[in-house]
């Protein structure tokens, strides 16, 4: 047998796809998931694997229950393997992102 290693790493609300060092953002319109807190994460091979967590409207806390993936090899979004079910679609936040273009191609940022 070959022993598997396994890391669950948790977090703070995020919604951030790219890494500002890389030099590229995400197309707007882009699915990624929703931020939250609590979410069960590993990384297999070069695929990174959220699912779950935890999102807080007002004093209510919502168990998320969807799953994505990112390929760390392309870096070319996050996809959907289950929807989120816990939480009705006129609750959900955008997401914040201050990009106004809309382009569907990923852009390079200006070094600052």
């Amino acid at each position: 047998r070959k022993a598997v290693r396994l890391y669950k790493i948790g977090g703070i609300v995020s919604e951030c796809l790219y890494s500002p060092g890389c030099g590229l953002k995400p197309p707007k319109d882009s699915p990624r998931p929703i931020g939250r807190i609590n979410a069960a994460m590993v990384v297999r091979g070069n695929t990174l694997w959220v699912f779950g967590g935890m999102l807080e409207i007002g004093d209510k806390e919502i168990a998320l229950d969807d799953m994505w993936s990112l390929d760390l090899n392309k870096l070319n979004g996050f996809k959907c393997l289950k929807e989120l079910t816990t939480l009705p679609k006129d609750m959900r936040p955008e997401p914040s992102d201050s990009d106004e273009s809309g382009d569907s191609e990923w852009e390079e940022v200006d070094g600052e």
